[in-house]
């Protein structure tokens, strides 16, 4: 059985609010590939109000394309793969961010199983209502009122280690029971307790004829050990499940899944974690960074551990709710191309109620590229800010999002990368035009070989490895000359200067061998050394980039000034 599995055809489904995208995977040549993609326009609201429709018609549009039949002459799947070659052997789903699912969160101590439990939501992409601890100064009305007003669809709990005491937790039990029993009882939440393992057997007694309950084994087993991922995946079937019951079609379309659907949060952090167990080098981190059309939102993952952050908005939903918190002078200063605070305020005003306006000016697109930088840099603080324990020095970055397809191009992109986060050391950047890597995570759960193949691929394009190179010598002062040698014998000199960025012409797959000739002092980390007797390096898209601006990124205070050397930078690396 599992070596069918693993060798299987696969149509992966990614359902967000406004977008649903289709991708079917196929075995061609004993590999891997993917066979066909597509996207529909979601048909969760009126008039439809099932999602159903819009998957029909991304599935027609890779029928289409394959010529592959996909639906029996009753509209259903066809499962397995017939003989003659219609239908697929597996289909997963993973859902985005439409309607968000609220959660109460309950446990003991703050330090301890608070604590876990907050970790753990933050990871999720569940609507944090509020938190009840052991020491919470509040009345039992007003807990009364946190459920019976706003009405959570999910309760976590945590408290009490293994074979610990546990009276505080059942005296949390009986108010949460107490207070849940006076809402109607389809509208109940449905409770998810990761405590101490002794009580279960009362738990089970105590909840069962009340709301639907699942039992995981203990958030933190012992004051110094934590063990998230069982609650993690209850919490993302029960996500599922609670989704099946508010999005017309979604429960119907899940029957057909190998497994339960997953999240976009919880799919995204699969492949972060796997990438970074995946380098054979010491490339340990990743960051991706998805511009999608409800939230922004970002994913990191270091030696086999992951982080998740979004926004409440996007460039194409809510992006009045970002107006009021933007500085629009940042605005301003990071725009390549003189813009006024007035002209920002007016044409991000004018997106927010038009959120699929295209940029029809430099300055317009200017604006998008400055507002997308901060967006980056932002996310990337917040998220050292929650896990100051993940690496500064960022060594890969994936971006997606249809702002990095359409409206920017390859060099606008990786320009817009480098500012807002600024690699120390050399850094490789990465685009994934269609947005694949959620559903390869997605995949993962039930096709170990499916992921690794595709990223071997092409569906996740190089723009360019970036090598930055630190001086102290004077802008405009020559400090080192790079020597690009082709395989041909062809060789390249380009002189590098203080305050500069280039993009040296290898066209995307090949390898070269760099030689790096100083002229001053320079650092290049991390492997001066071996630069300097030649290192091999494959072009991307946008070539490979050496940035010789200085670390800290140094912007001239004279606004004219300023806007030169922007201007400059971005002709360096434009397409």
């Amino acid at each position: 059985m599992k070596e069918s599995l693993e060798t299987s055809s696969v149509l992966a489904i990614k359902i967000d609010q406004t977008i649903t995208k289709i991708f079917f995977f196929d075995i061609v040549d004993e590999k891997y590939h993917l066979i066909a993609s597509s996207e529909a326009t979601t048909t969760a609201e009126v008039p439809f109000n099932d999602i159903r429709e819009g998957v029909a018609r991304g599935i027609d549009r890779i029928h289409q394309i394959t010529g592959r039949h996909f639906y029996d002459e009753e509209g259903n799947f066809i499962i397995p793969m017939q003989a003659d070659g219609s239908g697929i052997d597996h289909l997963v789903i993973t859902f985005g961010f439409f309607p968000q699912v609220s959660v109460v969160s309950m446990g003991l101590l703050e330090s301890i199983s608070l604590e876990s439990l907050n970790k753990l939501l933050e990871s999720t992409q569940l609507n944090h209502l509020d938190q009840i601890g052991m020491n919470d100064s509040r009345k039992l009305e007003e807990i009364i009122s946190l459920f019976t007003n706003k009405l959570p669809e999910m309760v976590v709990i945590a408290g009490g280690v293994n074979e610990g005491a546990a009276r505080s937790l059942l005296r949390q039990l009986d108010m949460l029971l107490f207070s849940i029993k006076l809402i109607p009882k389809e509208k109940r939440p449905y409770l998810i307790f990761s405590g101490n393992a002794d009580f279960e057997p009362q738990i089970r007694e105590s909840v069962a004829d009340i709301t639907n309950y699942q039992l995981t084994p203990n958030l933190r087993p012992s004051i110094n050990q934590e063990n998230l991922l069982p609650a993690y995946n209850m919490i993302s079937r029960v996500h599922a499940e609670i989704l099946g019951r508010k999005v017309g079609g979604f429960s119907q379309l899940s029957v057909n899944s190998i497994s339960s659907p997953l999240p976009y949060s919880h799919a995204i952090q699969i492949m972060t974690r796997f990438l970074s167990l995946l380098s054979k080098n010491k490339e340990k981190n990743v960051l991706y960074i998805d511009f999608g059309h409800e939230v922004i939102s970002s994913s990191a993952g270091y030696d086999g551990r992951s982080t998740f952050l979004s926004t409440d908005y996007s460039f194409y939903h809510n992006l009045r709710m970002l107006l009021p918190k933007l500085n629009i002078g940042d605005v301003v200063k990071k725009s390549h191309e003189p813009v006024s605070e007035e002209e920002v305020k007016n044409y991000l005003w004018d997106l927010s109620l038009h959120p699929h306006t295209v940029p029809t000016t430099e300055s317009h697109l200017a604006i998008e590229k400055a507002l997308a930088g901060i967006l980056i840099q932002d996310q990337y603080r917040q998220m050292l800010t929650k896990w100051p324990d993940f690496p500064l020095e960022i060594q890969r970055v994936i971006v997606s999002g249809e702002i990095f397809r359409n409206h920017f191009g390859y060099g606008d992109s990786l320009l817009t990368i480098i500012d807002s986060l600024v690699p120390e050391g050399i850094a490789t950047l990465y685009l994934d035009q269609q947005g694949i890597l959620p559903v390869l995570g997605a995949t993962a759960a039930i096709n170990r070989y499916l992921p690794i193949q595709i990223m071997e691929g092409s569906a996740i394009a190089l723009l360019a490895k970036v090598i930055p190179i630190k001086s102290n010598a004077k802008p405009g002062t020559e400090i080192a000359v790079v020597i690009t040698e082709f395989e041909d014998g062809t060789r390249i000199e380009t002189k590098i200067e203080q305050g500069m960025i280039y993009r040296l012409p290898v066209p995307i797959g090949q390898m070269v061998n760099l030689v790096f000739e100083p002229k001053s002092k320079i650092e290049l980390n991390p492997i001066t050394k071996t630069f300097t007797k030649g290192y091999p390096i494959q072009g991307g898209l946008c070539g490979i980039v050496i940035d010789a601006r200085g670390r800290p990124l140094m912007l001239p205070k004279d606004s004219q000034r300023r806007k030169e050397i922007q201007k400059i930078w971005s002709l360096q690396l434009s397409d």
